[in-house]
């Protein structure tokens, strides 16, 4: 399994926060993706009021197929 790790901004004016992206060939031509966020640097008083999920379905089509153009690159 190969991990990648991204910090990006939640806002401008919150503290950063870490998305993951675990990835596992099933296959040569297969690959599952596991993405997860840490909140843990993002205050509970700002959590509580962020909306969850904090991105809309197309922000994770959109990474994934970014994900698949930098492995298409790189094969």
């Amino acid at each position: 399994m190969r991990e990648l790790n991204r910090e990006r901004d939640a806002a401008a004016d919150l503290p950063r926060l870490l998305q993951r992206d675990d990835l596992e060939s099933l296959g040569p031509e297969q690959t599952r993706v596991t993405l997860t966020y840490d909140w843990s640097k993002v205050p509970a008083e700002i959590r509580e009021n962020i909306p969850f999920p904090a991105f809309p379905v197309s922000h994770l089509d959109n990474s994934l197929a970014n994900l698949g153009k930098l492995a298409t690159v790189r094969a």
